[in-house]
């Protein structure tokens, strides 16, 4: 009976210990530049391929244990000019997902000084981001996987600016253009999708 104790209490221990010494050899690892810079380095080359066009990040910092702090972020469209810029996401990721497989989903983002700028030549002529569009269509199962899942359930938008600008037509000061639109300071935004059934609703604060 001592002996079962024993084993039991050890197997608890064991456990305890797996627990704490796993998050903390992540936190200190991932703490380090050398980490930081190449999961950097990752996450650029793997928006790029996800969104076949170059994306940008100026740094990414790890904090216990499971958010990620990510400043600095410019894609661009297929004329190389930012069509989205963020000045800070916080983004929270599932840590023992990440430990099993190596690989990374995002349950929850917020998203702050985001500015969207959209264009097209002239009317009738695609978006400048259409081709970001079409890479975020329904994935081809043949195409191998991310080093990351953008399964984000709690997405939250603060203090955007959204731009909409068809060039070949002049703009106009003092009436509403359609043909140029620019929207800032909207409200926060946040939007939650189930990972399970993929359902969003959305919900704006003043």
């Amino acid at each position: 009976m001592a002996r079962l104790r024993n084993l039991i209490r050890a197997l608890l221990v064991t456990l305890l210990l797996i627990a704490v010494v796993v998050p903390v050899g992540i936190y200190i690892v991932m703490s380090t530049p050398w980490a930081q810079d190449k999961l950097k380095d990752v996450a650029c080359d793997q928006l790029t391929t996800l969104l076949g066009t170059p994306v940008e990040i100026g740094r990414i910092d790890y904090r216990p244990f499971n958010f990620l702090a990510i400043t600095s972020v410019t894609v661009r469209d297929a004329s190389a000019a930012p069509a989205l810029s963020i000045g800070r996401v916080a983004a929270r990721f599932e840590l023992w997902h990440f430990v099993r497989t190596g690989r990374m989903v995002f349950d929850y983002a917020v998203i702050d000084a985001p500015e969207v700028h959209i264009n097209r030549p002239s009317p009738g002529a695609p978006l400048n981001i259409q081709p970001i569009i079409d890479r975020l269509k329904p994935k081809d199962k043949n195409k191998p996987p991310t080093e990351f899942d953008l399964k984000i359930g709690t997405l939250i938008l603060r203090s955007g600016r959204l731009t909409y600008d068809v060039l070949s037509l002049p703009d106009s000061t003092g009436t509403f253009n359609p043909n140029h639109i620019s929207l800032s300071a909207f409200p926060q935004l946040t939007t939650t999708t189930s990972i399970l059934d993929k359902t969003p609703s959305a919900t704006g604060t003043d």
